[in-house]
Parts: structure tokens; C-alpha cells; sequence
């Protein structure tokens, strides 16, 4: 997939003065965050407010970890074949949002 991001948010695990906006950020964002166990070993991340999908292409796994997982299931009615009757198709999607 590719992808322009327009807008990032920095969010940061701290408590000192200076780094306030990214403490805000940090706490809006963090409950989004689906690799919570790394975030936390680093302290921060980007949270992606905004961004434009460029490209799109299927393939049986993601490069990354955290690439989301679409699945396609047919169910068979009794005794009737697919050729005969269509198939019902239930299509579920795992959403990742925010990445480190």
C-alpha cells in the first residue's frame, strides 16, 4: 500500500513542561494504538490523523505485523453445489490504525 500523510501527530510518554502538547497528544491517541507493548518500550509514536491511500494491492501476507487481514468464506447451501447456487460470501476486516 502507499500512502502520503498529511498530518501527524507526535505523541509522547512524558511528564516534563516543554513536551506538554505531545503528553495531550499521547493521551488522545494512545487507546487507538493496537502494538501498545511496543509503544510503551519506546515512549512515543505517530499517531496518522490524516493520510491518502496512492496505491493498493492484494497479497496473501503483510510485510508488516500489523497489516490488516481480509478474509473471504464461502458457505455451501445442504446438498446443492456452488456451481448451481451462488455463493455467499462474508468478507471481515481487522482495522490497524495507529503504527510506531
Amino acid at each position: 500500500i502507499g500512502l502520503r500523510y498529511f498530518q501527524l501527530k507526535m505523541c509522547l510518554n512524558s511528564e516534563v513542561e516543554e513536551d506538554k502538547q505531545y503528553k495531550d497528544n499521547w493521551n488522545k491517541y494512545y487507546l487507538q494504538v493496537i502494538n501498545k507493548d511496543l509503544v510503551d518500550s519506546k515512549g512515543y509514536f505517530f499517531a496518522v490523523v490524516e493520510s491518502k491511500i496512492l496505491e493498493n494491492s492484494c497479497v496473501l501476507f503483510g510485510a508488516n505485523e500489523n497489516t490488516g487481514v481480509y478474509s473471504i468464506s464461502e458457505k455451501q447451501a445442504d446438498d446443492e453445489s456452488l456451481e448451481t447456487k451462488e455463493p455467499i460470501i462474508e468478507i471481515t476486516q481487522k482495522k490497524r490504525r495507529i503504527l510506531i
